[in-house]
Protein backbone atom coordinates (compact mmCIF):
# COMPACT_ATOMS: atom_id res chain seq x y z
CA UNK A 1 0.00 0.00 0.00
CA UNK A 2 2.77 2.64 1.06
CA UNK A 3 4.66 1.64 -1.97
CA UNK A 4 1.97 2.27 -4.31
CA UNK A 5 1.08 5.44 -2.78
CA UNK A 6 4.50 6.32 -3.36
CA UNK A 7 4.71 5.52 -6.72
CA UNK A 8 1.37 7.47 -7.39
CA UNK A 9 2.55 10.22 -5.48
CA UNK A 10 5.58 10.18 -8.05
CA UNK A 11 3.55 10.25 -10.80
CA UNK A 12 1.28 13.35 -9.67
CA UNK A 13 4.75 15.18 -9.07
CA UNK A 14 5.58 14.55 -12.96
CA UNK A 15 2.11 15.51 -14.19
CA UNK A 16 2.24 18.32 -12.32
CA UNK A 17 6.16 19.47 -13.08
CA UNK A 18 5.21 19.09 -16.95
CA UNK A 19 1.82 20.70 -16.45
CA UNK A 20 3.90 23.77 -15.45
CA UNK A 21 6.20 23.88 -18.41
CA UNK A 22 3.38 23.54 -20.59
CA UNK A 23 2.14 26.38 -18.85
CA UNK A 24 5.53 28.66 -19.29
CA UNK A 25 5.67 27.27 -23.01
CA UNK A 26 8.35 24.76 -22.50
CA UNK A 27 8.34 21.70 -24.97
CA UNK A 28 9.01 18.10 -22.66
CA UNK A 29 9.73 15.83 -25.56
CA UNK A 30 12.47 15.20 -28.39
CA UNK A 31 13.23 18.44 -30.09
CA UNK A 32 12.34 19.02 -33.58
CA UNK A 33 14.81 18.34 -36.88
CA UNK A 34 16.59 21.79 -36.90
CA UNK A 35 16.25 22.23 -33.07
CA UNK A 36 18.77 21.21 -30.48
CA UNK A 37 18.80 20.67 -26.86
CA UNK A 38 20.93 23.70 -24.59
CA UNK A 39 22.22 23.77 -21.14
CA UNK A 40 23.42 27.16 -20.00
CA UNK A 41 27.21 26.84 -18.53
CA UNK A 42 26.69 29.14 -15.61
CA UNK A 43 22.67 28.91 -14.57
CA UNK A 44 22.30 25.33 -15.97
CA UNK A 45 18.57 26.23 -17.28
CA UNK A 46 17.59 23.61 -20.24
CA UNK A 47 15.95 24.85 -23.22
CA UNK A 48 15.60 24.24 -26.98
CA UNK A 49 17.53 26.66 -29.69
CA UNK A 50 18.27 26.86 -33.50
CA UNK A 51 20.23 24.64 -34.98
CA UNK A 52 23.13 26.27 -36.88
CA UNK A 53 23.72 23.31 -39.49
CA UNK A 54 19.72 22.47 -40.60
CA UNK A 55 17.50 25.82 -39.15
CA UNK A 56 18.64 27.46 -42.79
CA UNK A 57 17.90 24.12 -44.38
CA UNK A 58 14.59 24.07 -42.98
CA UNK A 59 13.19 27.34 -43.79
CA UNK A 60 14.90 27.33 -46.97
CA UNK A 61 12.71 24.24 -47.55
CA UNK A 62 9.39 25.79 -46.97
CA UNK A 63 9.72 29.01 -48.73
CA UNK A 64 10.51 26.34 -52.00
CA UNK A 65 7.57 24.55 -51.12
CA UNK A 66 5.56 27.83 -50.16
CA UNK A 67 6.29 28.84 -53.85
CA UNK A 68 4.27 26.28 -55.36
CA UNK A 69 6.85 24.16 -57.71
CA UNK A 70 7.58 21.39 -55.29
CA UNK A 71 5.98 18.39 -54.60
CA UNK A 72 6.93 16.35 -51.70
CA UNK A 73 8.98 14.08 -53.81
CA UNK A 74 11.10 17.16 -55.55
CA UNK A 75 11.03 19.01 -52.21
CA UNK A 76 12.43 15.51 -50.94
CA UNK A 77 14.90 15.29 -53.65
CA UNK A 78 15.96 19.08 -52.98
CA UNK A 79 16.92 18.56 -49.57
CA UNK A 80 19.22 15.55 -50.24
CA UNK A 81 20.70 17.93 -52.75
CA UNK A 82 21.72 20.65 -50.21
CA UNK A 83 22.79 18.36 -47.76
CA UNK A 84 19.94 18.25 -45.18
CA UNK A 85 20.44 15.03 -42.90
CA UNK A 86 18.22 13.84 -39.93
CA UNK A 87 20.36 14.36 -36.55
CA UNK A 88 21.91 10.65 -37.35
CA UNK A 89 23.39 11.44 -40.41
CA UNK A 90 20.16 9.88 -42.52
CA UNK A 91 18.42 11.15 -45.75
CA UNK A 92 15.23 12.46 -44.60
CA UNK A 93 12.38 10.67 -45.76
CA UNK A 94 9.58 11.52 -47.77
CA UNK A 95 7.11 10.86 -44.73
CA UNK A 96 9.33 13.12 -42.61
CA UNK A 97 9.16 15.71 -45.02
CA UNK A 98 5.38 15.72 -45.05
CA UNK A 99 5.36 15.72 -40.92
CA UNK A 100 7.68 18.53 -41.15
CA UNK A 101 5.94 20.70 -43.27
CA UNK A 102 2.64 19.86 -41.56
CA UNK A 103 4.38 20.39 -37.66
CA UNK A 104 3.23 24.41 -36.25
CA UNK A 105 6.14 23.62 -34.00
CA UNK A 106 8.16 26.00 -36.97
CA UNK A 107 6.00 28.64 -36.04
CA UNK A 108 5.72 28.86 -32.45
CA UNK A 109 3.03 25.98 -31.56
CA UNK A 110 3.66 22.98 -29.99
CA UNK A 111 1.49 19.70 -30.30
CA UNK A 112 0.87 17.61 -27.05
CA UNK A 113 -1.62 14.22 -27.22
CA UNK A 114 -3.23 15.11 -23.79
CA UNK A 115 -2.94 18.90 -23.75
CA UNK A 116 -3.87 20.01 -27.58
CA UNK A 117 -2.20 22.65 -29.01
CA UNK A 118 -0.29 25.46 -26.98
CA UNK A 119 2.22 28.45 -27.75
CA UNK A 120 5.64 27.23 -27.23
CA UNK A 121 8.73 30.17 -25.91
CA UNK A 122 11.16 29.20 -28.59
CA UNK A 123 12.32 30.91 -31.30
CA UNK A 124 10.20 30.61 -34.43
CA UNK A 125 12.12 29.22 -38.13
CA UNK A 126 9.16 29.47 -40.51
CA UNK A 127 6.45 32.84 -40.95
CA UNK A 128 3.45 32.14 -40.61
CA UNK A 129 2.82 33.63 -44.17
CA UNK A 130 4.95 31.00 -45.20
CA UNK A 131 3.55 28.13 -42.87
CA UNK A 132 -0.21 28.45 -44.10
CA UNK A 133 1.06 28.78 -47.89
CA UNK A 134 2.58 25.14 -47.26
CA UNK A 135 -1.00 24.21 -45.64
CA UNK A 136 -3.14 25.83 -48.63
CA UNK A 137 -1.02 23.56 -51.04
CA UNK A 138 -1.10 20.29 -48.78
CA UNK A 139 -4.40 20.51 -48.22
CA UNK A 140 -4.84 21.03 -52.55
CA UNK A 141 -2.44 18.51 -53.79
CA UNK A 142 -4.49 15.54 -53.76
CA UNK A 143 -6.88 17.89 -56.70
CA UNK A 144 -3.80 18.66 -58.89
CA UNK A 145 -1.66 15.33 -58.81
CA UNK A 146 0.92 15.11 -61.72
CA UNK A 147 3.17 12.37 -62.21
CA UNK A 148 6.50 13.06 -61.43
CA UNK A 149 8.47 11.69 -64.39
CA UNK A 150 6.16 13.48 -66.79
CA UNK A 151 7.16 16.41 -69.26
CA UNK A 152 7.51 19.65 -67.93
CA UNK A 153 4.39 21.25 -69.60
CA UNK A 154 4.06 25.14 -68.80
CA UNK A 155 0.10 24.86 -67.93
CA UNK A 156 0.60 21.18 -66.57
CA UNK A 157 -1.38 20.95 -63.50
CA UNK A 158 -2.93 24.31 -63.58
CA UNK A 159 -6.12 24.38 -65.97
CA UNK A 160 -9.21 22.92 -64.77
CA UNK A 161 -12.52 21.90 -67.26
CA UNK A 162 -14.95 25.02 -67.35
CA UNK A 163 -18.15 22.81 -67.74
CA UNK A 164 -16.90 19.82 -65.29
CA UNK A 165 -14.11 20.87 -63.23
CA UNK A 166 -11.83 18.05 -63.92
CA UNK A 167 -7.81 18.61 -64.93
CA UNK A 168 -6.92 19.65 -68.35
CA UNK A 169 -4.18 17.06 -69.35
CA UNK A 170 -1.28 17.92 -72.14
CA UNK A 171 -0.61 15.93 -74.98
CA UNK A 172 2.16 16.04 -77.76
CA UNK A 173 0.80 15.43 -81.18
CA UNK A 174 3.39 14.48 -84.39
CA UNK A 175 5.92 14.68 -82.49
CA UNK A 176 6.16 18.77 -81.17
CA UNK A 177 2.38 19.77 -81.37
CA UNK A 178 0.92 20.42 -77.28
CA UNK A 179 -2.85 20.27 -77.01
CA UNK A 180 -4.85 20.23 -73.65
CA UNK A 181 -7.69 18.44 -73.06
CA UNK A 182 -10.31 17.26 -70.53
CA UNK A 183 -9.85 14.09 -68.45
CA UNK A 184 -13.57 13.61 -68.95
CA UNK A 185 -13.11 11.94 -65.45
CA UNK A 186 -17.19 12.51 -64.48
CA UNK A 187 -17.91 11.47 -67.90
CA UNK A 188 -20.01 14.29 -69.12
CA UNK A 189 -17.45 16.08 -71.15
CA UNK A 190 -16.48 15.38 -75.10
CA UNK A 191 -13.31 15.61 -75.44
CA UNK A 192 -12.36 19.32 -77.26
CA UNK A 193 -8.24 19.73 -77.44
CA UNK A 194 -7.23 23.13 -77.42
CA UNK A 195 -3.53 24.08 -78.43
CA UNK A 196 -0.56 25.60 -76.32
CA UNK A 197 -0.25 28.49 -78.60
CA UNK A 198 -3.60 29.82 -78.22
CA UNK A 199 -3.32 29.35 -74.14
CA UNK A 200 -0.68 31.52 -74.53
CA UNK A 201 -2.07 34.18 -76.16
CA UNK A 202 -3.52 35.93 -73.35
CA UNK A 203 -0.35 35.79 -70.94
CA UNK A 204 1.95 37.23 -74.10
CA UNK A 205 -0.84 40.01 -73.65
CA UNK A 206 -0.12 40.12 -69.58
CA UNK A 207 3.72 40.49 -70.78
CA UNK A 208 2.93 43.40 -73.03
CA UNK A 209 1.38 45.26 -69.96
CA UNK A 210 4.68 44.86 -67.98
CA UNK A 211 6.85 46.87 -70.94
CA UNK A 212 4.77 49.82 -70.62
CA UNK A 213 4.84 50.45 -66.90
CA UNK A 214 6.37 53.95 -65.57
CA UNK A 215 9.89 53.82 -64.48
CA UNK A 216 8.58 53.75 -60.57
CA UNK A 217 7.06 50.45 -61.14
CA UNK A 218 10.09 48.91 -62.36
CA UNK A 219 12.29 50.28 -59.99
CA UNK A 220 9.81 48.33 -57.34
CA UNK A 221 9.99 45.31 -59.42
CA UNK A 222 14.42 45.69 -59.76
CA UNK A 223 14.24 46.05 -56.06
CA UNK A 224 12.40 43.24 -55.28
CA UNK A 225 14.47 41.21 -57.91
CA UNK A 226 17.52 42.30 -55.44
CA UNK A 227 15.95 41.30 -52.42
CA UNK A 228 15.66 37.88 -52.96
CA UNK A 229 18.59 37.50 -55.09
CA UNK A 230 20.68 39.21 -51.81
CA UNK A 231 18.37 36.15 -49.79
CA UNK A 232 19.78 33.52 -52.55
CA UNK A 233 23.55 35.11 -51.24
CA UNK A 234 22.79 34.44 -47.90
CA UNK A 235 21.36 31.14 -47.99
CA UNK A 236 24.73 30.18 -50.51
CA UNK A 237 27.36 32.03 -47.83
CA UNK A 238 25.56 30.07 -45.19
CA UNK A 239 25.59 26.63 -47.20
CA UNK A 240 29.39 27.25 -47.74
CA UNK A 241 30.45 27.75 -44.45
CA UNK A 242 28.59 24.57 -43.19
CA UNK A 243 30.61 22.44 -45.59
CA UNK A 244 34.28 24.04 -44.75
CA UNK A 245 32.36 23.44 -40.96
CA UNK A 246 32.48 20.00 -41.82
Amino acid sequence: MFARAYVLQLSDNVKRSQEQKRREGEWTGKPRLGYINYTDELTEKKTIILEPERSHLINHLFEEFASGQHSIITLQKLGVEIGLTTMKGATVARSVMHRILRDPFYVGFAVSPKHGKYPHKYQTLVTMETFERCQDILNGRNDTRTKEDSKPFIFKGLLNCVHCGCTMTPEIKKGKYVYYSCTNAKGVCKRVYVPETKLLKPVYNLFDVFSGLPQEAHENLINDLREVHEAEKCFSKRQVARVHAE
